[in-house]
């Protein structure tokens, strides 16, 4: 085993054990009995807004691929979104790209899953930044001091569309196919490499101005993702009996999505999101014990919703031809 494996495995062991001790610090019956007053109805409640998120976020990713077969990439987005739950530095998002160039191949394919990410970077710290105003004109929930920090933690999450941003004028294609050129894992093809490299860059820097409708169609369904993701926080929380109003749910998922930029860096995630999650409630004075097992609750429902579609992703389509997207698509 490598250092860069070892290292993982060590993070990724480290992480399941926090998680051990965190439920068993509030103990495995607790916990049962929070999942179990959930019940077959709420369970299903949760389902519903799981797969809209994830029918959303397909959707919107369909559309800037210039794609009609939505089924199709809402079962590789399903991968993504499953992986990224269990593995660090949003690892799934490589698997879903890779997927998806085999399945519908063509520069417009990469062009469009760089936009989605663009679009990604803007859509969620627009939702968390809302969901901070709304908590903190609506909710008595937390003092003054940390409903600032919240605040702050909205507006920091915009700095990672503003380095993409960045990256993109610089050309993010033909950067990555200079460092690996660099490195010599292009070999002979570095030159053909830069040049579809190029192409890349100029349709995703050119989609707005091509398909200004699509752009504008992929921030809204990404938007409607994020209220949905938004709206399966506050409904775990009423369905395990948790007493918090509208208000307090908005603030506490703009503290968890700001918390979720930080947790992508570590490389770890299960178990680290459920500390995140005990942090900010103890942070807001609620009961810390709460957060974890909200997070956990909601990581089920993420497990299940996505990992029902997943599997499907891995059954060879057969690859059609790069279909150029109309300009007034």
């Amino acid at each position: 085993m490598n250092r860069r494996r070892a290292i993982q495995l060590f993070f990724f062991l480290a992480a399941l054990g926090a998680l051990g001790w965190l439920l068993g610090k509030i103990g495995w019956a607790h916990v049962g009995q929070a999942v179990l007053r959930v019940g077959f109805g709420g369970a299903a409640i949760l389902a519903a807004l799981g797969l809209g998120e994830t029918a959303l976020d397909s959707l919107g990713l369909a559309v800037a691929i210039g794609h009609p077969h939505a089924w199709r990439v809402l079962l590789i987005n399903s991968l993504g979104a499953l992986l990224n739950q269990i593995l660090p530095f949003d690892l799934g998002e490589v698997a879903k790209g890779g997927l998806l160039h085999r399945n519908f191949p063509g520069r417009a394919t990469i062009a469009g899953t760089i936009v989605w990410n663009y679009v990604f970077k803007i859509s969620r710290p627009l939702v968390t930044l809302l969901a901070a105003a709304i908590g903190l004109c609506g909710s008595s929930l937390v003092r003054p001091a940390v409903g600032r920090a919240i605040l702050a933690g909205a507006l920091l999450s915009f700095v990672p569309y503003i380095l993409l941003r960045l990256l993109m004028r610089r050309g993010a294609a033909v950067l990555t196919a200079r460092v690996l050129g660099a490195l010599r894992i292009l070999g002979d093809r570095r030159e053909r490499f830069l040049e579809a490299a190029r192409e890349v860059d100029e349709t995703a820097l050119g989609f707005w101005h091509r398909r200004r409708s699509a752009f504008l169609a992929i921030l809204v369904l990404q938007i409607g993702a994020r209220i949905a993701s938004w709206l399966s926080l506050f409904a775990t929380l009423r369905l395990i009996d948790f007493p918090v109003t509208f208000s307090e749910g908005a603030l506490i998922y703009a503290a968890m999505n700001t918390a979720e930029l930080v947790i992508t860096i570590i490389p770890a995630r299960l178990g680290v999101a459920e500390g995140a999650a005990f942090g900010i409630f103890a942070l807001c004075g609620l009961p810390a014990e709460s957060g974890v097992i909200m997070y956990v609750i909601l990581r089920l429902k993420s497990l299940a919703t996505t990992g029902a579609l997943a599997p499907f992703a891995l059954l060879r389509a057969a690859p059609e031809p790069d279909v150029a997207p109309s300009a007034g698509s």
